[in-house]
C-alpha cells in the first residue's frame, strides 16, 4: 500500500486549501482514479487538515497520473509533492494506523477521525475503487483505533475541535458573559460548538444557516435563536464573537462585512473551523483553527 499526504504537518494551509474535496465529490474522483488512471484499488480521506491518497500498486507505474489528477483537483495551481509525501509499504501502513489513533491529529487522541476514516472508505466501497489489500489494511486500522481508545489513556480529557475552538475564544475574550454569540453553520462541527457553548456562561447564542429545518432542528434542541445565512451582514453587526463551519466552498464572511461593525464592542472575534475558509484571509484578525 502507498499513500500521498498531505497534511498540517508537511503543506501549509493555502496549499491544502487548494486540495480540499468536498464529500459529495469524492465518489466522483475515485471513479476518475479508478477508470480514467488506472488505480486498481484506492481511498481517499479528505478532511480539514489533510488530504491523502492510499493506493495499491506501484507509485512508478502510477506515479505521474496521479500527479496530474492532483493537479487537477488543484485547479491548475502548482502543488509541490516532495518525496517526503510519498510512503510506501510499512511506512503507509503504519501511517494509516497512527491515524486512525489519532496520534497524526493537530489535537492528539482526538475521536474525530476515525469516524472520518471509516466515510472515505465506505465512500470508496460505493465507488467500487477498495479491494483486497486496502480492505485489508483499513479493517485493521479500524481495530487498531478502537484499541487505542479502549486500552490505553491517550483519549483522556482529548476534546475534539469544535471545544477547543470554544476554549482559544474564552481565553482570548476573558469569558463570554454579555457577549452575544454567532455560529455560522448547521453541520456536525456547528453542533459541536453550540454543545460546548451552552456549557459556558454565556451571552445569547445565535445559529444561522442554509437549511431553515436544520437550523431550526438546533435552535429547538439548543434553546437559542435562528437566523439565515442570508442574514450574515447584518448579523456580523449585533455579535461579537463569531465561529464560521460551513461546508460553503466560497468565501462566507468578506472583509467588506466587517468594516464599520456597530456593536458595544471595539473588536469581533473570527473563528473558522472550515476547510476551504470561510472568512476572508485578510480582514482584521481572526483565527483559523483548521
Amino acid at each position: 500500500m502507498n499513500v500521498i499526504t498531505c497534511n498540517h504537518r508537511n503543506m501549509p494551509l493555502l496549499l491544502r486549501e487548494r486540495l480540499h474535496v468536498p464529500q459529495d465529490r469524492i465518489t466522483d474522483v475515485l471513479h476518475a482514479l479508478k477508470e480514467e488512471d488506472g488505480l486498481p484499488e484506492c481511498v481517499l480521506l479528505c478532511t480539514c487538515n489533510r488530504f491523502e491518497l492510499y493506493f495499491e500498486g506501484c507509485p512508478n507505474a502510477y506515479g505521474e497520473r496521479v500527479r496530474r489528477r492532483i493537479a487537477s483537483l488543484a485547479e491548475g495551481a502548482e502543488v509541490p509533492l516532495a518525496a517526503g509525501h510519498l510512503l510506501r509499504g510499512d511506512p503507509a501502513i503504519r501511517h494509516l494506523f497512527r491515524v486512525a489513533a489519532g496520534l497524526e491529529s493537530e489535537i492528539v487522541g482526538e475521536n474525530e477521525i476515525l469516524g472520518q476514516i471509516k466515510d472515505a472508505y465506505r465512500l470508496a466501497c460505493h465507488a467500487g475503487s477498495n479491494g483486497f489489500f486496502l480492505n485489508a489494511c483499513f479493517h485493521r486500522a479500524f481495530r487498531v483505533g478502537k484499541r487505542v481508545r479502549s486500552e490505553t489513556r491517550l483519549g483522556d480529557g482529548c476534546v475534539g475541535y469544535g471545544a477547543a475552538a470554544v476554549q482559544c475564544a474564552l481565553a482570548d475574550t476573558d469569558g463570554f458573559a454579555g457577549k452575544p454569540i454567532l455560529v455560522v453553520g448547521t453541520g456536525a462541527m456547528g453542533e459541536s460548538l453550540l454543545r460546548s457553548l451552552v456549557r459556558q456562561d454565556v451571552g445569547p447564542i445565535t445559529v444561522a444557516g442554509h437549511s431553515l429545518e436544520n437550523t431550526e432542528r438546533l435552535a429547538v434542541k439548543w434553546k437559542i435563536r435562528p437566523d439565515s445565512i442570508k442574514h450574515i451582514a447584518t448579523l456580523l453587526h449585533q455579535h461579537d464573537i463569531v465561529f464560521s463551519a460551513t461546508a460553503s466552498p466560497e468565501l462566507v464572511i468578506r472583509k467588506d462585512m466587517i468594516a464599520g461593525k456597530k456593536t458595544d464592542a471595539e473588536t469581533v472575534w473570527l473563528y473558522d473551523l472550515a476547510m476551504p475558509r470561510n472568512i476572508d484571509p485578510e480582514p482584521v484578525s481572526y483565527t483559523h483553527l483548521r
